[in-house]
């Protein structure tokens, strides 16, 4: 899977009422309804199969673009901010996203 790229320029919401932060959370959660149900934790596994499901769960977020949020675009973020980062961990705690490694 390609990384995906927001329509919407990088450039981190100053308040939760910008309009920017509602296209971001529909943008989050279209991704992790459809991507979440590849990596659900079941339950009675062991801790190695769980490392396992976290990691590749990681490398998902990764690859989709999702990581490191904030980080300047030229060190691979999108150069966003605090409230996006809260955005995407609202959407994948409520989609019950396996918590990632980093």
């Amino acid at each position: 899977m390609d990384r995906l790229v927001s329509a919407r320029p990088a450039m981190a919401a100053t308040s939760f009422q910008d309009p920017a932060v509602a296209a971001f959370r529909a943008e989050i959660r279209r991704w992790v309804t459809a991507a979440v149900p590849r990596f659900r934790m079941p339950k009675g596994i062991d801790e190695a199969a769980q490392m396992k499901i976290r990691r590749a769960w990681e490398g998902e977020i990764y690859r989709a673009g999702y990581n490191c949020l904030a980080w300047p675009t030229e060190f691979g973020g999108r150069n966003l901010g605090p409230i996006e980062e809260l955005v995407f961990q609202e959407e994948c705690i409520a989609a019950d996203a396996p918590e990632p490694l980093g």
